[in-house]
């Protein structure tokens, strides 16, 4: 013979199955926020990482597996040392031994070996991450290839240096000689 429920019990097991259903509610939405974030991150072509406190790799992009020449699957759960050739680790290291306190951001510019084995020029931003209780729970870093744009500012350089050398040496042959005899 089924027991009947008393109001209490009923009213209890319907506040129960509404905070099932927020729970749920919440969940799902915080796992639309971590694909979006995925997917963001997947779609920025600089390199991406973030490491957790123990130094090992807890998240990659596609573009920071391109540069290191691994799958995610070889990287996830590894340090510096099991991916990154000593060429490349030694500028960052450097870097990551002056780490900025946690909370806190660092802007640098480093030369770093590429796949190819060409030395590259990047700019690298490296953020401490703290969680809630400000308690450091790791690093997250993007590497900005700026290669181009130091070629360049070191070819502006050059020109601008001929072209103080040219104009030097045409003030000294105007005072020697009294102008080049292009005057009319």
């Amino acid at each position: 013979m089924p027991t009947q429920q008393g109001p209490w019990e009923y009213l209890a097991k319907r506040r129960k199955k509404k905070d099932i259903t927020r729970r749920r509610q919440a969940a799902l939405a915080l796992e639309q926020e971590r694909h979006n974030l995925r997917t963001l991150f997947d779609a920025i072509p600089d390199p991406i990482f973030l490491k957790g406190v123990d130094q090992t790799y807890q998240w990659v992009n596609p573009a920071f597996c391109q540069w290191v020449g691994r799958r995610e699957e070889e990287i996830i759960g590894r340090r510096d040392a099991d991916i990154v050739p000593p060429l490349v680790l030694n500028p960052c290291q450097e870097k990551d031994a002056d780490r900025v306190p946690a909370g806190q951001n660092q802007r640098y510019e480093a030369a770093i070996p590429g796949p190819e084995g060409a030395l590259r020029w990047f700019e690298v931003f490296t953020t401490s991450l703290r969680d809630a209780t400000g308690r450091d729970t790791g690093v997250f870093c993007i590497f900005h290839d700026i290669t181009v744009a130091k070629n360049q500012a070191h070819q502006l350089a050059d020109a601008e240096s001929r072209w103080s050398y040219v104009t030097l040496v045409l003030r000294v042959a105007r005072l020697r000689f009294g102008g080049l005899g292009l005057e009319s």
